[in-house]
């Protein structure tokens, strides 16, 4: 089942040369079984990248992830400006710094998202960290 989050709940902005909504997601086997791929297509017609897809994602890519390049950074600095004491408090910061997010902050994010394929595009699949 999909679970509307802050961070999904913030991606209302303005509509991109992407044409948002698009789902992606990467080629672990969960992600493979036929109810999810069903699911998608009823979803997301012909608007989602995965392994087997209508769009397949480019093998070994995590960095077309904005999960990569920017919220696990982004949340990482946010909650280890000081050290927490407890897990409790591990978890509130991790939480907290979710729900901080901005719009402005994801319409950035989802722009350079655009840059990024089209460098993937451009290198035809492969590498290109020493572009960025």
């Amino acid at each position: 089942r999909m679970q509307e989050g802050p961070i999904i709940a913030k991606c209302s902005g303005p509509t991109h040369a992407l044409n948002w909504p698009w789902f992606y997601q990467d080629g672990a086997p969960c992600h493979y079984d036929l109810n999810v791929r069903q699911l998608l297509n009823a979803i997301f017609p012909e608007k989602w990248i995965a392994r087997c897809g209508p769009i397949a994602w480019p093998p070994r890519s995590p960095d077309l992830s904005p999960l990569d390049y920017f919220l696990w950074g982004y949340v990482k600095t946010v909650v280890y400006l000081s050290k927490p004491q407890s897990l409790d408090e591990l978890r509130a910061r991790i939480m907290n710094a979710i729900h901080e997010i901005t719009q402005q902050q994801l319409e950035n994010v989802f722009n350079e998202l655009e840059n990024w394929i089209e460098r993937c595009i451009t290198k035809d699949g492969s590498n290109f960290e020493e572009q960025i």
